[in-house]
Order: structure tokens, then sequence, then C-alpha cells
């Protein structure tokens, strides 16, 4: 069964439920509660019998004369019912004017409910007498228990107690007609409740579910590959922010297919060119061009360095990428890091004629979390990049700025520079300048993404603009350990 129909089931089963209910509890409910209307009016309607037994009850200073007289208390009986005309209509309106039209109703409305005044032989077999202690005084011999009593009080003081037994209204016509009525009306209602909800049902169905199928046809072109595939999110319930993850996720996906076809055609662009000078060099010597020599040696030991160095920086931003590496991240003093690494490279800065300007503190206590080792391969990255690229005479300058909670380290050398286009692509995966920072240069084009890598995975992030010295421009930001 389609979640469509589950739905519509569900809100139809609920509607039905609900109405059965009502038409089974209701009926019951009003009958009830239309037998207690009528026993409230009828013992309301009891103060004119009350008031003769009060002038009975002061005449004979007691009971005793009606208790020995059957007969009497069958004449004040009659004597209240004629006086009163027992249990009779409610009164007409106060204006005399008014009047009623065939249907029984007035420019005021309905006409009141009527009740019918009961028989004097049905009054006379519902009534009993007690006296304060309630004891039977006179009239129908039932239990006190079983009776609604209303009390006889004259000046104040309780006198007797006058019993007045509930008509039995099971096959009552008055009760017959009211119930069967509002059974009807419940009916009617019920039908009128299930067409409202079968409506609704179907249209929020539609509605919940439009989104719903709109994700069930992207995860299908998804399958197939289709990245580009995007749904159109109006809503701002679950099923707007379902919608919402639904294209982030495409969005990534297409984006890593996207690198992944980068990646493969990176890879295979950078391992044609020293494999086709690998292959030209033992070529050369097979068909006799070039002898087995110390020279033919050193070139095919020199490409197949670099291959190695490309396969190795491959397998390090792999590893650092899908998070597998280990890195132990603890407090570490980054500008003693970043010292130390300067340090082994100062000789070399010197042999390529790279004046360097430190302007870090040797003494300073500023930590991040991080591993020490991955840090200390970021600035071996970057310094191998500024001696690799740096014309000489050169300049390189390292300095860091404390900005709130985060630290900057700034590494900046003269130049060539970069252009101002390469400048978003500089931390792509193999991603060379076409000018003077070349493969010729001995670099694999790896070594700004896997500082990208490692400074991201430290919680950090790394930029890249021109420099004022005339080269490139790199800024490591660091969030500040508070130990």
């Amino acid at each position: 069964m389609k979640l469509v129909h589950k739905l519509f089931a569900t809100s139809m089963l609920t509607s039905i439920i609900i109405v059965l209910v009502l038409v089974v509890i209701m009926p019951y409910l009003a009958s009830r509660d239309f037998a207690n209307y009528l026993t409230k009016v009828q013992m309301e309607r009891l103060e004119n019998l009350i008031g003769l037994l009060k002038v009975e009850y002061v005449s004979h200073h007691g009971w005793d004369q009606l208790k020995h007289d059957p007969r009497l208390w069958e004449r004040i009986v009659a004597m209240s019912q004629k006086k009163a005309d027992f249990f009779p209509p409610f009164p007409p309106p106060h204006d005399n004017n008014m009047h009623r039209d065939e249907r029984g109703f007035d420019k005021m409305g309905p006409a009141p409910l009527q009740l019918p005044a009961i028989p004097y032989p049905q009054i006379l077999h519902r009534l009993t007498l007690f006296d304060e202690q309630k004891q039977i005084v006179a009239g129908m011999p039932f239990p006190s228990n079983g009776l609604e009593l209303v009390e006889i009080i004259s000046d104040t003081k309780t006198i007797g107690w006058l019993g007045f037994r509930r008509p039995n209204l099971s096959e009552d016509p008055l009760r017959i007609h009211f119930v069967s009525q509002q059974i009807k009306r419940l009916i009617f209602v019920g039908f009128g409740i299930l067409i409202l909800a079968a409506l609704a049902a179907f249209l929020l169905s539609r509605h919940l579910l439009q989104p719903i199928q709109q994700i069930s046809h992207g995860a299908h072109a998804l399958a197939s590959r289709r990245f580009e595939t995007r749904i159109d999110a109006r809503s701002s319930d679950e099923l707007g922010e379902l919608a919402d993850d639904f294209n982030k996720m495409a969005n990534t996906l297409e984006r890593y297919e996207y690198m992944r076809r980068q990646w493969i055609s990176d890879i295979s662009h950078e391992l044609r060119t020293p494999l086709a000078v690998l292959r030209g060099e033992v070529e050369a010597v097979l068909d006799g061009v070039r002898d087995m020599r110390k020279e033919t040696l050193e070139s095919i030991h020199t490409e197949v360095l670099l291959l190695t160095k490309i396969v190795n920086d491959l397998h390090s931003l792999t590893i650092i990428e899908s998070e597998t590496m280990t890195m132990e991240k603890k407090p570490v003093d980054i500008l003693r890091i970043a010292v130390d690494v300067l340090g082994a490279f100062q000789n070399r800065f010197s042999e390529n004629g790279i004046e360097i300007i430190d302007e870090l503190p040797h003494d300073s206590n500023l930590k991040i979390m991080g591993d020490a080792e991955r840090l200390a391969q970021v600035f071996t990255n970057i310094f191998e990049n500024t001696l690799r690229y740096t014309d000489p005479p050169g300049k390189m300058r390292i300095q860091h700025v404390v900005n709130k909670d985060f630290l900057n380290i700034i590494i900046e050398d003269s130049a060539p520079g970069v252009a101002d286009s390469s400048l978003p692509f500089i931390f792509e995966r193999l991603y060379r300048v076409d000018s003077s920072r070349t493969r010729t240069k001995g670099g694999s084009g790896l070594g700004l993404a896997i500082c990208q890598a490692i400074i991201e995975n430290s919680g950090g992030r790394i930029t890249a603009t021109n420099s004022s010295l005339g080269g490139l421009q790199i800024k490591i930001m660091f969030p500040i350990a508070r130990i």
C-alpha cells in the first residue's frame, strides 16, 4: 500500500471511530440528562403540595392525623393538583400581545418546552411523606433511599421529607422522541464530518507527499549519477528541512564527483611526464642511441625520485582527507615549532640567496591544539615552496599577530608572484601556476593542499594573497588554546 493511501486510510479510520463514539455515547448522555432535567423540574413543582403539608402539620401539631387517615393524604394531594394544575406547562411570555404561529413560534423565537401534566393517580403512586426521622407517614411504602427527597421546613425546623419516585422514562414518548431526534442529528452531522474528513485527508496527504515524492525522484536521479538534481523546497517544516538536506547532499556529491574526475585527470597528467621521460631514456639505451652512462642513470634516478615524491604526497593527502590519519591533538607551542623548522632551513635559504626576516618571538607561550609532527610538516612544505619558487636574491619574512582568541602566522616571500586569477586555486591538489612556479622546479603540486588539510584538521584556516614583498603571502590562523 502506498503512503498516500495509508495516510488517507488513517485519517478516515480516525474520523469514523470518532463519529461512532459520538453516535453511541451522545444518545445515552442526552437521555440521562433529559431524565435528570424532567425530575428536577417536577421536584421544583412540588412546592404547592409542600405548602399544604406545612399547614396540616401546624394545624394538628404533627403528622398523627395523616398517619391515621389515609384519605386525608389523598385529598391534600388532589387539592395541590387542582390548585396549581400539578406540573403545569411553563408560563407564557409576559407580553400578552405576542402571538404564535401554527408551528408554536413567536417573534421572540421558539415556544418553550411544554411538559405535560402528570395525571393524579400517577402522582399519588409516586409520592411518600416521611417525618423528620424519615419514617413513613403517608403515601406509598417506598424506602427513602430510593426516592428524590425534598426537605419540609417550618420555622427553620425540619418537620419532614416529601419523597418523589423518579418516573421510568425508558418507554416515555417524550424521551423517545427527544433521543431519536438527537440520534438523527448526530448521524447527519457524522456524515458531514466524514465527508469533510475525507476531503481534508486527501488534500493533506497530497500536500505532505509532494515533497516526499520529489525527494524519492531525486534519490533515484542521484542513484543514476545525475548529481545536478535539486529539489525545490518551499515549506519551512521538517519536510522542507529534509529537502534542504537533500540539496546539500546532492551538492556535496556533485562536488566530490567533480573532484574525483579532476583528481584522476590530474594524477594521470602528473604521472605521464616522468613516465614518458623514463620511457624515453630506457628506449634510447635499448636502441643504442645512448650509452648506459652515469649521466643517463642520474636522469632516470631524478625521474624516479619525482614519481616517488608524487606517490608519497598523494598517499599523505589521501590519508589526511579521509580522516584515517591519527592526529594526536594536544596543546603545542606553534611558534616554537615554526622557529625550529626555520632553523633547519637556515643554510638552504642562505645557499639560495634568500634573506630571512624572522620576526617571531623565541620565548612565546602561545598554545594551540594540534599534532606537532604534522604542524611541522606544514612549515616544511611552505618553506620548500619558498626555496623552490623565489628568485635569488630574495627575501622571506615570517611574523605573527594575535587577534583576540586567534593567532595569525604570516609567511611571505619576494618575486615572482602569483596572478590574481590563480590565487583561489593555489590550494587545490596538483594545481600549478603556469608562469614561474612550474614542474621544472621539482615540486609535486601537493604541498599546499597537504598544508590546508592538516591546518583545517587542527581547527585552523589558511589563505593566500599577494605579498608586499612582490611574491606570495600565506596566512595561517589558529584558535588559541586556553589552558
